[in-house]
């Protein structure tokens, strides 16, 4: 995940207290009873990420959990009776570069009934400033408002025209849809929009291929079975290993 080297993960799965653009199978995945015990999944991983042309270790942590969504104000709601039903990842990273640390935070919102993305927000805060992101999907078009602190940037506005895609920054989750599909599949992935500073919004197409590989060691921890998810895009390569049986966690 985002040029993130995996050094050490831990699992556990905590109490969570819930308030009264996606791919083809994730609706079979989210809606496994896995996702109705009102606890969110939590991930805590050791990373090595790039600042300033240096490698920084960091901490970077996955939550996900069961929500009710207001589908018009695409927040979540009390109101369940008028609520759909969505899956939020968040992701939440710090990293130290001497002086001052970033902290960046990206929450991903999944349709459950059809693993669509309704809603990604990001923000960063370092010590020069704020920056926020927010994506909607709104009658067939993707809406993206960006507000930076960086210089010559500002606040911006753009509007792409319906079209499938996900974002880099969902793999974690939308590879876990289709980890037991045999042979390659083709998806078009926007690149990370988790920054500091606002980012143009390319998509490229990325060649996925998953395979099973026995007794590989993660982390200092060796798993009888991992599946493997390679994606290809252009020069880049991403493999991201994990968990061989259901809820197959990162």
């Amino acid at each position: 995940m985002r040029k993130i080297r995996v050094l050490i993960y831990t699992g556990v799965f905590i109490g969570c207290l819930l308030g009264l653009s996606g791919t083809s199978k994730g609706e079979a995945f989210f809606e496994n009873a896995y996702w109705n015990s009102g606890k969110a999944e939590f991930q805590v991983y050791e990373a090595s990420v790039k600042k300033y042309d240096v490698n920084r270790n960091a901490t970077v942590k996955l939550i996900m959990v069961k929500e009710p969504f207001d589908p018009i104000r695409l927040v979540k709601t009390g109101h369940e009776e008028d609520s759909v039903n969505v899956i939020k990842l968040n992701i939440i990273q710090q990293i130290p570069t001497g002086i001052y640390d970033y902290f960046q935070m990206a929450s991903i919102f999944f349709e459950r009934s059809t693993g669509r993305i309704l809603k990604y927000t990001m923000s960063s805060q370092d010590g020069c400033g704020n920056t926020f992101m927010e994506y909607r999907r709104r009658e067939g078009k993707h809406l993206f408002h960006y507000h930076s602190y960086f210089d010559d940037q500002g606040d911006s506005e753009t509007i792409l025209e319906d079209g499938e895609f996900t974002f880099y920054d969902s793999l974690p989750v939308v590879l876990r849809f289709r980890l037991t599909q045999a042979g390659e599949y083709r998806l078009n992935i926007m690149d990370s929009l988790i920054s500091n500073k606002w980012v143009p919004l390319t998509i490229r197409e990325g060649l996925v291929r998953n395979r099973s590989e026995e007794a590989r060691k993660v982390g200092g921890k060796t798993y009888p079975r991992v599946f493997i998810s390679e994606v290809r895009r252009g020069e880049q390569k991403d493999l991201l290993v994990f968990e061989a049986e259901y809820p197959y966690r990162l």
